[in-house]
């Protein structure tokens, strides 16, 4: 599928690249179950106002279980990339099946980061935030500790952890009010 890709700043599309569009490649490799399987992370960057820090967020579809990515120098594709794929690299297996994005321009290296990390990389349709659902209720939670006017650069990668352990051990409603740390277990044993 060939779609636009965007580069920070510009307002017109400035290349043209191939992105890999979940609904299609669901549709021509995989069964309906196995759609469901390696639908297994969502991720997106939230960039706070007046700032070139940003974090990146990483979401275990069924369980919300988060990781905070800390990008205190910005979030060009080169260091999203490598922050990315480093992170990705600390899951266990069973959660690297793949990796669901936004068609944001931070993510201009994705064919890298899929290399590096060994996951697979689908983007959403354009202005389709409820393909990544779990992923844009996380951003929310998120604000009730980093609001808009915060200056992200003024917090550290611990002080990311402690939140990302935060939203883990919250019990959430569309869990039965169980909490993501607890979620995530099974899905490690599998």
């Amino acid at each position: 599928m060939e779609l636009r890709a965007y580069t920070a700043g510009d307002a017109q599309a400035t290349s043209v690249i191939f992105l890999r569009a979940v609904r299609e490649t669901a549709r021509a490799h995989y069964s309906l179950e196995q759609v469901e399987a390696w639908a297994a992370n969502y991720g997106d960057l939230d960039s706070w106002a007046a700032a070139r820090a940003a974090a990146h967020t990483l979401v275990e579809r069924t369980t919300n279980y988060t990781m905070l990515l800390h990008l205190p120098d910005g979030y060009t594709p080169e260091l999203v990339r490598d922050a990315l794929a480093a992170k990705i690299k600390t899951l266990p297996e069973a959660l690297r099946a793949s990796l669901t994005w936004d068609q944001s321009p931070e993510m201009g290296k994705w064919k890298q980061v899929s290399v590096d990390a060994d996951i697979d990389i689908f983007f959403c349709d354009p202005h389709a935030p409820w393909q990544r659902a779990t992923n844009e209720n996380t951003n929310g939670l998120l604000r009730q500790y980093f609001p808009k006017s915060s200056d992200l650069s003024a917090h550290s990668a611990d002080d990311l952890d402690w939140v990302a352990a935060e939203l883990n051990d919250r019990p959430r409603k569309r869990l039965g009010f169980k909490k993501p740390i607890e979620q995530i277990g099974p899905l490690l044993l599998r």
